[in-house]
């Protein structure tokens, strides 16, 4: 078997027992931190790899998988781009919508206005593209009719509205009266309330019928489809198929964006960070790690005798180089499969059974802390530290075989 004498050596022979209690005790210490960094390294990354899941899935399902508008909202049809959406394969469901931002406020007097994004949808259609419609009180959302809105539980609880009030919206357009440009306003009754754990949605959007926006509009049409596609993965190759067979049917460009795209800075930040994460628990693996250096010396140093008698009786500089740099890797092995051993079943359990639970008071949106394990992580975590055990005990192996043999058992 190739080098199955260095791996015997370096099994057999390295390892100290009655004498070099020193040397065992830093070898010991040299397996556990690599076992550390490399259990730090794959618990953190797998954190990392939960939030940006869970932040995705969370933006998917509480609205479409993207959407699609064309440049001239005038210059279309709704009903025959829904048809042609709704026939191309792989799309689960589509909605037509307008999105307006407007200040609004309860009807009872001394409540301050604030922002709300007032999103006007079909009612029959719009529960397919969105999760926020499945938690509505006390109506279902295929209930909405014209001149009523449902809004998120927080902004119901700072204005203090209940099913059955006023709500005052400001809208961003302007009527031409008598008394010049003055805001356009409209008055919608609180029909229902909608609760998601995401005060983005909570807060600051609200819910009303398609037909009032194109009255405040006046316009026939829709400003976009949003989409939902049965395989999320399929979101770009849809996104352009769609779009193609739109512009070719109204010979207009149109514009697709998904919530990736539109949420661009925060999955940047979220992936920066986890570079930045991978980038210095490396650095501790690398510490770790190098003690295997620290070992391989003092080892060298405590079997000079038998480095001298091995070459005696034959072995090479190569082969005694060969033992010591297999010494360090197998510490090295050792730690990593320590690590994986005790971090891999962790993060199973933890992301399986929920059992770190978000505080509300700082992230409404998940309700837990999310492991999500993933090859490449693994793989990075496993080859990193055998990498580093490799370049760190060359070295030290390289100075066990330039002893000279005769020199060697003289001084012993």
């Amino acid at each position: 078997m190739k080098r199955a004498f260095e791996n015997f050596i370096a099994q057999r022979y390295l390892k100290t027992r009655r004498k070099g209690a020193f040397v065992r005790t830093m070898l010991r210490f040299a397996r556990w931190g690599v076992a550390v960094g490399v259990f730090t390294l794959i618990v953190s990354q797998a954190l990392m790899a939960g939030w940006r899941e869970g932040i995705q899935n969370l933006l998917f399902n509480a609205t479409a998988h993207f959407s699609i508008h064309p440049y001239d909202p005038e210059n279309w049809d709704t009903e025959r781009a829904m048809e042609i959406v709704q026939a191309i394969p792989g799309v689960r469901a589509a909605n037509p919508f307008r999105m307006e931002m407007a200040l609004s406020r309860s009807a009872r007097a001394g409540q301050v206005a604030e922002p709300l994004m007032l999103k006007a949808i079909d009612p029959k259609t719009a529960r397919a593209t969105s999760s926020l419609f499945n938690n509505i009180k006390p109506i279902e959302i295929e209930a909405l009719q014209h001149g009523e809105a449902v809004v998120g539980r927080d902004f119901a609880r700072q204005q203090g509205l209940r099913v059955g009030d006023d709500l005052q919206a400001i809208l961003s357009r302007v009527d031409l009266g008598l008394s010049g440009m003055t805001p356009k306003t409209k008055v919608f009754t609180v029909a229902g309330i909608f609760y998601s754990r995401n005060s983005l949605y909570d807060r600051g959007w609200a819910f009303v019928h398609l037909d009032d926006a194109k009255a405040w509009a006046q316009s026939d049409q829709a400003d976009g489809i949003e989409i939902t596609l049965t395989d999320i993965s399929q979101v770009k190759t849809k996104q352009l198929e769609i779009k193609n067979a739109l512009e070719n049917a109204f010979t207009q460009p149109f514009l697709s964006m998904d919530q990736i795209e539109r949420n661009r800075e925060l999955f940047a930040g979220l992936d920066m960070l986890k570079w930045i994460f991978l980038a210095v628990l490396s650095l501790i693996v690398i510490v770790n790690a190098s003690s295997i250096t620290a070992v391989l010396v003092l080892l060298v140093s405590e079997k000079r005798r038998d480095i001298g008698a091995l070459l005696a009786l034959g072995a090479s500089p190569k082969q005694i180089q060969r033992i010591f740099q297999a010494h360090g890797l197998r510490m090295a092995i050792t730690g990593t499969l320590a690590g994986l051993a005790a971090a891999l079943p962790l993060c199973a359990v933890l992301d399986y059974f929920q059992i770190i639970q978000t505080p509300a008071a700082l992230v409404d949106f998940l309700p837990y802390f999310p492991f999500k394990l993933r090859i490449m992580d693994i793989l990075i975590a496993a080859i990193f530290p055998v990498i580093v055990a490799f370049f760190a005990s060359r070295n030290p192996a390289k100075r066990a075989s330039e002893n000279n043999p005769i020199e060697t058992l003289r001084a012993e």
